[in-house]
């Protein structure tokens, strides 16, 4: 079995959407400094770095992420599919039609645009690839 890693490292200095405020993480309780364990408090808005949008997050009267238990999120045949899209371009019924998704129980849309994240962060957050209503 070969695994694909779907996320990225939160940290204070990660790409954020401009809409967003900057993840805060604070050392409160330090091993080193003799406090006897490490803790933190972390500050985030749910939309920071890899996260998974639920129906309410765009339509009124839908589910949010919160409405799903663990059970819901456990996948045994998910399929990453590759769809390169450029700036603002939206991946269409017609991209996926003809394909067969029969065993597939979670699909992940690879469009490529992961690769500006660190050479164009600006470009990566405000004109991403998206699904069309449709």
């Amino acid at each position: 079995m070969s695994y694909i890693k779907l996320s990225y490292i939160l940290l204070g200095d990660s790409p954020i959407h401009v809409a967003l405020k900057k993840p805060e993480i604070i050392h409160i309780n330090d091993l080193s400094q003799g406090d006897g364990y490490n803790s933190f408090i972390l500050t985030f808005e749910n939309h920071s770095g890899t996260h998974v949008d639920a129906p309410g997050h765009f339509m009124e009267d839908s589910k949010i992420i919160s409405d799903y238990g663990p059970e819901e999120l456990i996948f045994n045949n998910p399929l990453i599919f590759d769809i390169p899209k450029d700036e603002n371009e939206l991946i269409e019924l017609s991209d996926i039609y003809d394909k067969d998704f029969s065993d597939v129980d979670c699909l992940f849309f690879r469009t490529g645009f992961e690769n500006f994240r660190e050479t164009r962060p600006e470009k990566y957050l405000t004109k991403n690839p998206g699904i069309s209503p449709s």
